[in-house]
């Protein structure tokens, strides 16, 4: 906490009003959005994740594992593959803002009835974000692309 003390030179000390001002600690790591937010099954997919909420200093390396848990209750390996500060100015932790990229595997035939899987990545200082991503059933009608544009 913070005591702040305001007071008019002309009218003294003892005229002052006292503010107490209480400075939150950061918030914890989160996700403000992932691309894409679904895919197939039986494809692999590279995801771009934004992370606001770690540290300035933030780099690859300090990204120890992450994962996926698919609907059927699976768990996946998930690749790390880049970090990339998207606020280089920003030198404190409530601004910061970065892009992850990671690449999920293609599921195995006992996960292709698709369904919200969770992902997670977890740092060396014990940080942990995650997020959801919808897999649809290998199968399943999808827009592959339209015309005109």
């Amino acid at each position: 906490t913070l005591e702040i003390s305001a007071y008019a030179v002309s009218r003294g000390v003892a005229t002052a009003d006292v503010h107490t001002v209480t400075v939150d600690a950061s918030p914890a790591p989160s996700v403000v959005g992932a691309y894409p937010s679904d895919g197939s099954t039986d494809l692999s997919h590279s995801i771009a994740v934004t992370v606001q909420y770690v540290p300035h200093t933030f780099k690859l390396a300090d990204l120890t594992a992450a994962q996926l848990v698919t609907a059927q209750g699976h768990t996946y390996q998930v690749e790390i593959l880049s970090v990339a500060n998207k606020k280089s100015k920003c030198l404190h932790t409530y601004c910061s803002l970065f892009e992850i990229k990671f690449r999920a595997p293609a599921l195995n035939e006992t996960d292709n009835g698709g369904g919200e899987a969770t992902f997670s990545a977890h740092t060396s200082a014990g940080m942990m974000f995650s997020w959801a991503f919808k897999y649809v059933a290998t199968g399943n009608p999808a827009v592959l692309g339209f015309s005109p544009k």
